[in-house]
């Protein structure tokens, strides 16, 4: 099973998907955890223009994003076929709703690109936050994500991707309040993951 956590910056994914793989071992399942950028092939140029190091425009860290994941999706579908449950920390949702903030026009190119090269998971989790409660969890320096007006209208995307027809009739979305304490968002998630395995072993029986 494939599962993908989303949000803006600041939301708890990654504290949240490490919570899951720990939940899924005590469960006697064979988990890989893994994240999106992955700074493997342009590492070093998206790192410096996620920091605002290096002057790029959307579209180019957008493709900088994608051509990494041609390689990373073929280490996904290689441990989803041996068994594993594989969970990632952002996927191409991330780059439809960073990238259509700052360029609208680049939505339905983004999305059509994805859609056709890259494989949809089973479950897409996602970590709704205001952006105002984003900003200040939020405590390295200011990088050219992590400006309030656009975390608003990154925000705004995620939430016209949740309602897009093409994934919603596909993949299984989990809304998860992620204003809550750690602890009160973790057993959300795992209540509500909890029916999405029930019904995949029935499936699968």
């Amino acid at each position: 099973m494939f599962i993908v956590f989303e949000g803006i910056d600041g939301s708890g994914k990654t504290t949240q998907s490490k919570l899951l793989v720990n939940y899924l071992k005590k469960l006697n399942k064979k988990v890989f955890l893994t994240k999106e950028p992955t700074y493997k092939i342009a590492g070093n140029v998206i790192k410096k223009a996620l920091d605002g190091r290096k002057k790029l425009n959307s579209l180019a860290i957008q493709l900088l994003m994608m051509a990494e994941r041609s390689e990373h999706t073929e280490e996904i579908v290689k441990m989803l076929k041996k068994g594993y449950f594989v969970i990632c920390d952002r996927y191409f949702f991330s780059t439809i709703a960073y990238g259509s903030a700052e360029n609208k026009n680049l939505y339905d190119a983004l999305f059509d690109f994805n859609l056709k090269l890259f494989p949809l998971p089973n479950v897409l989790i996602y970590l709704k936050v205001r952006p105002e409660i984003a900003i200040k969890r939020i405590k390295k320096g200011r990088k050219i994500f992590e400006k309030l007006n656009l975390l608003k209208k990154i925000e705004e995307k995620y939430e016209e991707i949740l309602k897009d027809r093409r994934i919603n009739k596909i993949v299984k979305i989990i809304k998860i309040n992620g204003e809550k304490s750690i602890k009160n968002v973790y057993e959300d998630i795992i209540k509500e993951i909890n029916k999405v395995f029930v019904k995949y072993e029935r499936k699968n029986v």
